[in-house]
């Protein structure tokens, strides 16, 4: 049975997506929708912040790739998307992300979810990425 069919069907709910490059967000939508009559729609154009979206009965996730958001052109219009947009998040990031892309991460979690009232009652996830692959030898744990 598809994960879709577990999903709720009464109220439409809003999942926001993000993370850096390579943190496997384009994966995750992929596998929610594999084997249910759902797909993954792509639309990236220079004036929408979110490039991927996935609707599953009532459940909507949207992707906003952390790395092309400008911290001051850009913030706001990002913010304003969460404020309408999520009724939970989702972050991700890379297990061999090093302390630069912690710091920036944090930054932009800080900025887009915690700094924004409208997400304070959503549920917020920090799921991080190929932590189950072998460290490589310059990294430790």
């Amino acid at each position: 049975m598809p994960l879709s069919a577990h999903l709720p069907t009464e109220h439409p709910r809003r999942i926001f997506l993000t993370g850096f490059k390579e943190s496997g967000k384009s994966s995750i939508l992929k596998h929610l929708a594999a084997d249910s009559p759902y797909s993954v729609t792509s639309q990236y154009t220079s004036e929408t912040l979110c490039g991927e979206y996935l609707t599953l009965n009532k459940l909507t996730f949207s992707v906003i790739d952390a790395h092309v958001i400008h911290p001051v052109f850009q913030m706001k219009k990002a913010q304003a998307f969460v404020k309408t947009n999520a009724d939970g998040v989702v972050f991700t990031i890379h297990a061999e992300a090093d302390e630069g892309r912690w710091e920036d991460g944090l930054y932009f979690l800080e900025s887009l979810v915690l700094q924004v009232e409208e997400t304070e009652p959503g549920p917020l996830l920090l799921l991080v990425t190929q932590l189950d692959q072998e460290a490589s030898p310059q990294t430790s744990y």
